[in-house]
């Protein structure tokens, strides 16, 4: 079934699986492993980001966010091409310009994108509704 996963993200998720090559060259020297389908890079950067097969996580996360950006590359499966535009563009606009305007009145993850993200990875990976945010061991 994973497999499946992959390559449908590579087909019909071509758009952002090439821009999400792009990231993963620029991140070659990174750590990165195999995980359900996608190809996850432990990076530099402090957020998370999911294009097609390809997931980045800050070096130092943990489960809930690679289970978060797993729900993103199951999103991307079913929207194909619309996936930047539908999930990927609102999504960072939230990350970057509003969210951090309203965080006082607002969870990040109530964002329709986000909360949806957070609904799929735990339905795909069959996840308890109450996963904490525990550290990710190495993956070497």
């Amino acid at each position: 079934m994973y497999l499946w996963f992959s390559l449908w993200n590579l087909t019909y998720g071509c758009l952002q699986s090439l821009v999400g090559l792009l990231c993963f060259l620029f991140c070659i020297s990174d750590k990165h492993f195999y995980f359900k389908g996608a190809l996850v890079t432990k990076w530099k950067s402090n957020y998370g980001l999911s294009l097609g097969f390809f997931i980045f996580i800050p070096e130092m996360s943990n489960e809930f966010l690679l289970h978060h950006e797993y729900g993103h590359f199951i999103q991307s499966l079913f929207l194909g091409p619309l996936y930047l535009f539908i999930i990927g563009i609102p999504s960072l606009l939230w990350n970057r310009i509003f969210f951090p305007k309203q965080k006082r009145r607002h969870n990040y993850y109530q964002f329709i994108t986000e909360s949806s993200a957070n609904s799929l990875s735990r339905k795909y990976l069959k996840l308890d509704s109450n996963l904490r945010r525990r550290k990710l061991p190495d993956q070497d």
